[in-house]
């Protein structure tokens, strides 16, 4: 009999596969005849393997069967050696209830996992699948989140981690942020949920506005209790800006311009100009170019009439309607194509069709 040493070449035969591989061994260096240890198999090719399956182990040369095993998991993650975390999630694995069993494989794979992902990494017969899942949530172990007509599984101790980190990032961007209306959704997933399919990461953020522990806004997520506010100065400067942009109208001025002719300086008035788009009291319609509210109204009244009239509109049309200039009107027509209230065909723009 021999023993068997830590990434020793191995020959793993299971069913009438024959793959060659090394083992890693999880608790010692060398495994003693006779001897026991969860190991994992780092295979040179692919293997059709189940929970549960059996295998025997030969030596390379000569091949002579040195041990055998039971598949714990088939598609594992590496595992780190002599890691306590691991060796107790494996013996789960090999010995635990169905909803130990579970708790492992959700550990495992980290984000939440739907009723198929789980099946597979379980091993575990739909029905006693369904039973055990309805039992952690009935313990509160276990969350259910859901979005489009489908339901994702999250350990809720890994739910109750991710909030925290969430709720404090979200009071220091309000406090750092005061004008702002909220923390963009977008920046949110990359920082915290990059690894979540995005239709599970809204299910989890739609939880949360259910639980009351945030909203979402135009711009993004904030905290329930955040309004913001701007101060007594702040609100004389948002006034005149606006006075400003009304005037313009259809022929705005650079936000640049307002700022060097109020003295405002550019830093400052960057949040000024978060606070009027989050607030849709300015209309951002391109790069560098925003509008008043009322003439971004005006002005969609004024396209839906020409193409009810007309059957369509054309940007020439556009610029006398508004008496403004194809720099404003070109802009102005492309972001009402981008929100869905025209449509381009060729030259010419008509009615989206929900318009």
């Amino acid at each position: 009999k021999q023993s068997i040493e830590n990434r020793q070449r191995v020959r793993i035969h299971l069913g009438t596969a024959e793959v060659l591989g090394r083992i890693v061994l999880l608790e010692k260096d060398e495994l003693a005849p006779g001897e026991t240890t969860f190991a994992q198999l780092l295979l040179e090719e692919p293997l059709v393997a189940a929970a549960k399956d059996l295998l025997v182990i030969r030596s390379y040369s000569p091949m002579e069967t040195i041990g055998g095993g039971k598949v714990i998991d088939p598609a594992a993650p590496r595992h780190k050696r002599f890691n306590p975390q691991v060796l107790e999630r494996l013996e789960t694995r090999l010995r635990g209830t169905p909803e130990e069993l579970i708790i492992g494989n959700l550990e495992d794979l980290g984000i939440p996992s739907n009723l198929l992902e789980l099946s597979k990494k379980s091993n575990l017969a739909e029905e006693l699948l369904k039973e055990s899942l309805i039992k952690l949530l009935e313990e509160n172990k276990v969350l259910e989140i859901t979005s489009e007509g489908q339901s994702w599984f999250f350990l809720a101790e890994k739910e109750k981690q991710l909030w925290g980190e969430v709720e404090e990032l979200l009071t220091k961007y309000h406090e750092k942020y005061p004008l702002r209306m909220g923390f963009s959704k977008e920046e949110l997933r990359s920082r915290k949920f990059s690894p979540w399919p995005a239709r599970v990461f809204n299910g989890l953020l739609q939880y949360w506005e259910g639980e009351k522990r945030l909203e979402t806004v135009e711009t993004g997520v904030k905290l329930p209790d955040f309004e913001a506010k701007p101060t007594s100065e702040e609100e004389k400067q948002l006034a005149e800006i606006l006075r400003q942009f009304e005037v313009g109208y259809f022929q705005p001025p650079a936000w640049e311009e307002v700022m060097a002719d109020l003295k405002i300086p550019l830093q400052s008035g960057e949040e000024l100009l978060y606070y009027l788009l989050g607030t849709q009291k300015l209309i951002r319609v391109g790069e560098g170019l925003v509008f008043h509210q009322k003439a971004v109204e005006e002005a969609k009244g004024k396209a839906k009439e020409l193409i009810k009239t007309q059957g369509s509109l054309q940007l020439a049309e556009m610029r006398d309607a508004t008496q403004s200039s194809r720099k404003f009107v070109l802009p102005l027509l492309e972001y009402f194509d981008q929100i869905k209230f025209t449509k381009r065909i060729g030259d010419k723009r008509v009615l989206f069709s929900s318009s």
